[in-house]
């Protein structure tokens, strides 16, 4: 199993977020746009995983600060991979979020697990290999507040041809 750790969201939010990816498509020549299900906030990627280590994982779930009940995307952004990108929905970086990521890591790596070395950048990806036909930076993007649903452990795979992300586990949100 691939695991990962995400930040799910409620319907509202998950509708805002698919009119903002298909805004960016509409200024976009090619590439494949996340479907309106996957959207979420990694917070951590495990990677394979034996299916005997994910009641561990999930355990890790219970010893999380209580996530932030809203995020703001205060920005569209890219990941650039030769001519194309993976352009994202970026989320400001307010305290409780980036303190909860960085106690998950800690909670990781005391497990005896390994992070990533690289530095967080929370963010919501809209697409894939995408060739825009005009800069992002171009692009008037107003900040939207999201409602966040839950924490949750997930299980990215794929079906039928097409990735999906399934909830492993999770803690809703009150």
């Amino acid at each position: 199993m691939r695991l990962f750790y995400a930040l799910t969201f409620d319907t509202l939010s998950i509708k805002r977020i698919g009119e903002c990816r298909d805004f960016v498509a509409g200024y976009a020549n090619k590439g494949r746009f996340t479907q309106s299900d996957n959207f979420h906030i990694t917070l951590a990627f495990i990677g394979s995983t034996p299916v005997e280590q994910v009641s561990q994982f999930s355990a890790l779930l219970a010893l999380l600060p209580e996530p932030p009940k809203f995020v703001t995307a205060e920005r569209l952004g890219a990941f650039h991979r030769k001519a194309e990108e993976l352009v994202w929905l970026g989320i400001e970086r307010e305290q409780s979020l980036m303190d909860l990521q960085s106690q998950l890591d800690q909670l990781l790596v005391a497990s005896g697990f390994s992070t990533e070395p690289r530095a967080y950048i929370p963010h919501i990806t809209l697409g894939r290999n995408i060739e825009m036909n005009e800069s992002l930076a171009d692009l008037v993007f107003m900040p939207i507040e999201l409602q966040l649903r839950s924490v949750a452990l997930m299980e990215s795979k794929q079906e039928q041809g097409k990735l999906v992300y399934k909830v492993v586990d999770e803690i809703l949100l009150p």
